[in-house]
C-alpha cells in the first residue's frame, strides 16, 4: 500500500533489510538464512518451530483440558441432553408435518 507522499506500509517496510529485530535464521530451501522475525521464545519463526504444536502426551493433554475447564456450562452430560432435546423436537416436528399430511389428502382415501 503506498500513500500520497510515496509512504509504503507493509511486511516489507516493517521487516526490511534494515529492521533491528532478531530474525528466524533457519536455512530454507535455498540456503539462505530465514529472513522472518523470531519469537522472542525460541528464536525462529512460526514456520521453523516457534510455535507451540501442542500437548503430545497423555499426561500434557490432561493438563491442558483441566486448565480450560473453567466452569461446568458444556460438560458432555449436559451436551448430551441438549442433543436428545434436539432430536426430540426434530421428532415432534416431523411428526406435525406428517399428521397435516394425512389431514389434507384424507379425502382422497
Amino acid at each position: 500500500m503506498q500513500f500520497t507522499k510515496g509512504n509504503t506500509i507493509g511486511s516489507a517496510t516493517r521487516f526490511g533489510p534494515d529492521w533491528q529485530g532478531t530474525r528466524c535464521g533457519a536455512r530454507t530451501k535455498g540456503g539462505d538464512p530465514c529472513q522472518r522475525p523470531a519469537v522472542a521464545r525460541t528464536g525462529r519463526c512460526p514456520n521453523h518451530g516457534g510455535m507451540s504444536t501442542g500437548p503430545r502426551t497423555k499426561e500434557g493433554i490432561a493438563r491442558i483440558v483441566a486448565a480450560k475447564t473453567k466452569h461446568g456450562r458444556l460438560t458432555k452430560q449436559k451436551r448430551l441432553g441438549s442433543r436428545l432435546i434436539d432430536r426430540q423436537s426434530q421428532n415432534k416436528t416431523v411428526a406435525a408435518s406428517a399428521t397435516a399430511e394425512r389431514k389434507v389428502f384424507a379425502h382422497l382415501s
